[in-house]
């Protein structure tokens, strides 16, 4: 609970920047981030004394049970948003910021008249700003969640069989998450076969592996609320000569990135770092992606590791380095780690899982 007061001490010294006396968020990573609570949904107020947790009757229980003694649980009939609005009439406050990027217009404008007298301010980023940095606590969060994708990772080439389509691979990977971790899937796991590889995101099908397809597998394990995220292309027999070229190129754009990594470089330059090499081999226009992302409670958090972003790394922050080569007809590669910037460089979280490349039957 002290981590929690923490974050609420540093939110009212912000507001307090902000010249606004309370604040209001709905959106459920943030509230699980200030206050503890996962459910959802709920509404988050903070203001003089105790902050305020709204949640549905249903929540009631779940909701003093998380957050403890921490802020005032109000249970509510009906849209947890209206009766803030209310809320916070009744509170008095004359100034309130809220995510607007978060809230429908619907009820944007609803707020309008329903909090007539009270100022409202835009306050987009700011808790997501706290939230790049991370605490010792949540770092080791990450590192537990990192350990449980690396060992799922390292199981596949026991149990993968030329009948598993990429349905089922998918699903025993969570499989194993669940049953051998007590973790949950931090997203939908990426499992795609040869053609199907070149598609960055791809969702599983029933296809099965083909001779020399390439098995791109993206797999991250959320633990005590926090995410791992890694990827690995391995392939199924004899690769072509051009997806064994492509796979060089990837690796050496993912370790040069990498490399790249340490407090106060911009993140840009991270990008270019991995973008440069995959533009001298002639493949620029197949990297069609940032390098990476900032990951934490949410799977994709900031900053964003992209040529446009300008954030300065800090000690404490934890990112993905994720450079990719897709090839319409062919297959595609991606190699990514969870990856802490330090002082001196980064820590690859994910680094147990080995990236010579493999290749099974």
């Amino acid at each position: 609970m002290e981590l929690f007061r923490k974050r609420i001490d540093l939110l009212r010294e912000k507001l307090d920047e902000l010249g606004i006396d309370s604040f209001l968020t709905i959106d459920p990573v943030n509230i699980g981030y200030i206050c503890g609570f996962s459910g959802s949904p709920a509404v988050l107020v903070i203001s003089k004394g105790l902050p305020s947790l709204l949640v549905p009757r249903r929540d009631e229980e779940q909701a003093g049970r998380e957050v403890g003694g921490l802020v005032e649980v109000i249970a509510v009939e009906g849209s947890v948003l209206e009766e803030a609005y209310g809320f916070l009439k009744k509170k008095g406050v004359r100034s309130v910021g809220m995510e607007a990027d978060k809230i429908s217009h619907s009820e944007w404008r609803k707020g309008s008249w329903r909090m007539r007298g009270i100022r409202r301010v835009i306050c987009k980023g700011v808790v997501e700003g706290m939230r790049m940095r991370k605490s010792p606590e949540e770092i080791d969060a990450i590192r537990g969640a990192s350990r449980v994708s690396v060992e799922v990772f390292g199981a596949i080439p026991g149990f993968l069989s030329p009948d598993m389509s990429e349905m089922d691979l998918a699903a025993e990977i969570e499989y194993r998450m669940r049953r051998g971790y007590k973790a949950r899937a931090a997203f939908d796991t990426i499992v795609a076969y040869g053609p199907n590889s070149a598609i960055p995101h791809a969702i599983p099908t029933d296809r099965v592996p083909g001779e020399g397809d390439s098995i791109k597998i993206d797999l991250g394990a959320k633990l005590h609320g926090y995410c791992s995220d890694m990827t690995r292309t391995i392939f199924w027999g004899r690769p072509s000569e051009e997806m064994k070229k492509v796979y060089g190129i990837v690796l050496e754009a993912q370790l040069s990135a990498i490399d790249a990594v340490r407090s106060g470089v911009k993140a840009k330059d991270v990008d270019l770092a991995a973008r440069s090499i995959i533009e001298r081999a002639g493949y620029g226009g197949m990297f069609v992606h940032p390098t990476g992302h900032g990951i934490g409670r949410a799977v994709h958090e900031g900053p964003s590791i992209w040529k446009k972003e300008d954030t300065v790394l800090e000690t404490g922050m934890v990112i993905t380095i994720e450079p990719g080569i897709y090839i319409p007809g062919l297959g595609g590669v991606r190699i990514e780690d969870t990856v802490l910037v330090r002082d001196d460089g980064a820590e690859v979280l994910t680094g147990d899982a080995g990236k010579d490349m493999l290749v099974l039957a």
